[in-house]
């Protein structure tokens, strides 16, 4: 029978959760103003903040963009855990990477102008 973490455990995991989230969506490459499709990313956060076993679940459908995910977030170190999470040596983490169609093409973009 699993046992069920105890409550501050369960909202530290929420809370450390959603600060990675946000993490990684500031972070998110955007070259592209359109992917075909979203990528979903997958990897294990260890206890220190550092990531192993970054893949990509699903492809973005654009082999350089993906290249630019793997870049992106396999160096990338998240914060450590709190200490209520300090019962896990790591906790998997997976994520769709949403598509961010810019209204204007910034600087040095093909098709940029000025207005």
């Amino acid at each position: 029978m699993p046992i069920e973490p105890p409550a501050q455990a369960q909202e530290a995991y929420k809370k450390y959760m959603n600060n990675v989230n946000k993490y990684i969506f500031d972070r998110i490459p955007t070259i592209y103003s359109h992917i075909p499709q979203e990528p979903v990313i997958s990897c294990t956060i260890l206890k220190d903040g550092r990531i192993k076993n970054f893949k990509i679940l699903q492809s973005s459908g654009i082999e350089e963009y993906d290249k630019k995910i793997i870049e992106t977030y396999s160096k990338m170190r998240l914060e450590p855990f709190p200490e209520e999470l300090n019962i896990y040596e790591e906790l998997p983490y997976s994520v769709r990477i949403y598509s961010q169609i810019r209204r204007t093409p910034s600087l040095g973009v093909p098709g940029y102008y000025f207005r």
